[in-house]
């Protein structure tokens, strides 16, 4: 079963005025897939923010590093990102992780981690999230949506209207579960 969202946490695309606006963010763990992939990232690409765990054990993202933050707040930095970028734990085989319906759910655009389950989640792309395949693809991609705020707008609200309307929250998921176990 897919992960999904709290619809309490990320449901409303609300920006705070006093939040930071970075041009890419990346929420999640520095797995060493993900730190692979973000360094070459970094050597093609604009500036990035990365919050979440363990970013500071490396030099090069000291100083992008974010910590660890509470839901509100990864909502704030999310929603007032130009660009997200939404990264699979590679160390658990999975094709989206849960930042693929929170950056949807909180009215973010998305650059995605090409991935068979992701293309089912977002279908074609530019239809509402950009696809890449490496760090450096990746940074090509950011690169053209910095320049583009018209297009960064449309996919946002593509995907928004995309996930928000598709039964993805843990609510949905709770009711799939207990209709499963039902049936049996």
């Amino acid at each position: 079963m897919p992960f999904g969202y709290d619809e309490t946490l990320f449901a409303s695309p609300v920006q705070c005025g006093d939040t930071a606006v970075h041009d890419v963010l990346f929420v999640g763990g520095a797995d060493a897939d993900r730190v692979a992939c973000l360094t070459e990232f970094m050597r093609h690409g604009p500036p990035v923010a990365v919050a979440g765990g363990y970013w500071e054990r490396y030099p090069a993202f000291r100083e992008c590093a974010l910590g660890i933050n509470p839901p509100e707040i990864i909502r704030a930095l999310t929603v007032a990102a130009k660009v997200n970028l939404c990264l699979v734990r590679r160390a658990n085989r999975d094709g989206h992780v849960m930042r693929s319906f929170e950056i949807a759910a909180a009215g973010g655009c998305m650059l995605a981690q090409d991935t068979e389950e992701h293309r089912e989640i977002f279908g074609p792309e530019g239809e509402a999230v950009v696809y890449f395949r490496d760090g450096k693809e990746a940074a090509k991609r950011a690169h053209a949506l910095l320049c583009d705020s018209s297009e960064r707008k449309r996919l946002a609200a593509a995907l928004h209207r995309r996930i928000v309307a598709g039964a993805h929250t843990y609510t949905h998921r709770l009711a799939t579960m207990l209709g499963m176990a039902k049936a049996k």
